[in-house]
């Protein structure tokens, strides 16, 4: 009989630990999306709510800084995710360096 606890152990190597900054790039976008839509939306405002008057005078600054560290995690979790094929390149090269090839009709 097949159960749903046979499929959770996975015949193929260790899983690698997921990297950490994809997730920290989808908030820091996900903050930038809603930065800008706060500045767009103070914009049609004229109330002179504090909060206003906070996102008018700092807005430039704010858009720059998220900006920045959207960019800076994105590079690096490109980097890590780089780093992370290289060396599993590197590591199934190695294991067919390994394995025995066979050459000709009689395997020798």
């Amino acid at each position: 009989m097949n159960t749903p606890t046979d499929a959770r152990t996975p015949a193929g190597p260790a899983r690698v630990r997921d990297n950490i900054f994809f997730p920290l790039l989808i908030a820091c976008g996900g903050m930038f999306c809603l930065t800008t839509l706060i500045l767009v939306a103070c914009s049609f405002d004229t109330s002179g709510a504090p909060i206003v008057e906070f996102f008018e005078q700092y807005a430039g600054w704010m858009i720059f800084i998220e900006m920045g560290i959207t960019i800076l995690v994105g590079f690096l979790a490109l980097v890590v995710d780089r780093r992370r094929t290289l060396a599993a390149m590197a590591s199934e090269s190695d294991s067919l360096d390994e394995s025995p090839v066979m050459t000709g009709k009689d395997g020798h």
